[in-house]
């Protein structure tokens, strides 16, 4: 990060220390009904002709999971003195196990549940279960798509090779009918999808939604084997991250930053689990959700804590490793440095001219 753009963040009290919450993520499962050939679970490519990509082992909570998640919890928020917790559901899929998902919700509640984001591909939700997840603290749902309609489908589909793309964006129409669910779509960004994401981001605008949605644009790594779809860090491919950006602000869309202080982050930002935990379904402790599952990784239990320092030191995974998937580290960084610098400043431009009565575009 440059101190030019360092300093612009400070002014703006993007480092500001704030009272932070516990942070919990939960795989409520490492199943999936899709299979897209990035997944950083997958542990090898799908046999030809198949969406059939072999992952991670299989497990799911059930009810006596929960609890203990729960009791870890309450033990660990007591232990470092935090008297809130934000949770994200993640997996696999977790609304593979809505019923866990809900026990989650509703048992952290008790214990200061400050947030609750879900993570999901979208596939199994219905309106029914999107108006008791919202009623049990859910706030969030963040979702992927992997390019416009052709290109989404070609990438994210269910083992079946069934196309997921129509029932996404019916699913979400439908839950906002009934809830007051915030938005967040994460847009894969690969070199094969790239051109088709001004429509993507044309059609996510116009979703009649309660609030105004989240975008934010993420560089696919390749993190599975047999994956080739990474994009470089060139100038070509800043300049049309940052064409994606001002269609995205004109349109009406918050824009996330592409990259975040890594010790923001509240699983691997700080070593040993001091600000928060990613517990696998099985009870299995990892300091990222990208490593969750993969037993090299594992770095404690619930039932019996985080291993040593010594033992932790070599498994303890941090969520930087996506700048070095795309290019030299310092090409890496002046991409996102640019992008962001151009989130902020439109960001800020449309919050003053709101101020002033002027529409999105005049910025």
């Amino acid at each position: 990060m440059t101190q030019e753009f360092h300093s612009r963040l400070d002014e703006m009290d993007f480092f500001a220390t704030k009272a932070r919450a516990f942070g919990l993520t939960v795989l409520t499962t490492t199943r999936c009904n899709l299979g897209c050939a990035y997944c950083f679970q997958n542990t090898g490519p799908a046999p030809e002709s198949t969406f059939r990509p072999p992952r991670i082992r299989a497990d799911s909570l059930d009810s006596q999971g929960v609890d203990d998640i729960l009791e870890f919890t309450r033990r660990r928020m007591r232990e470092l003195g935090r008297e809130s917790v934000v949770l994200t559901l993640f997996g696999g899929e977790p609304l593979l196990r809505p019923d866990a998902c809900l026990r989650l919700l509703r048992g952290l509640a008790p214990l200061g549940l400050r947030g609750a984001e879900m993570v999901s591909n979208l596939v199994l939700l219905t309106p029914s279960l999107a108006r008791k997840l919202e009623a049990a603290g859910l706030q969030t749902i963040q979702v992927s798509f992997d390019g416009a309609q052709d290109e989404h489908d070609t990438v994210r589909v269910e083992r079946s090779g069934r196309p997921t793309f129509d029932r996404i964006i019916a699913n979400i129409r439908a839950a906002a009918e009934v809830t007051g669910i915030r938005w967040r779509f994460r847009v894969n960004v690969s070199a094969t999808n790239i051109d088709t994401l001004p429509d993507l981001v044309d059609q996510l605008a116009a979703l009649p939604l309660p609030q105004r949605a989240t975008i934010r644009f993420g560089l696919v790594g390749d993190f599975s084997v047999g994956f080739t779809g990474a994009l470089r860090h060139t100038g070509g491919v800043t300049d049309r991250l940052l064409t994606l950006v001002d269609r995205a602000i004109d349109a009406g869309l918050d824009v996330m930053l592409l990259g975040t202080p890594l010790a923001d982050c509240p699983y691997c930002g700080e070593f040993g689990g001091s600000a928060g935990a990613v517990v696998n379904s099985d009870g299995t402790l990892y300091s990222c959700w990208e490593t969750a599952g993969r037993p090299e990784w594992q770095v404690g239990t619930i039932a019996d804590g985080y291993l040593s320092p010594e033992l932790m030191a070599d498994r303890w995974s941090r969520c930087d490793n996506t700048v070095e998937a795309h290019g030299e580290t310092s090409a890496a960084q002046e991409l996102y440095d640019l992008v962001d610098a151009r989130i902020l400043d439109r960001s800020r431009a449309r919050r003053l001219a709101a101020a002033d009565g002027l529409s999105p575009s005049a910025t």
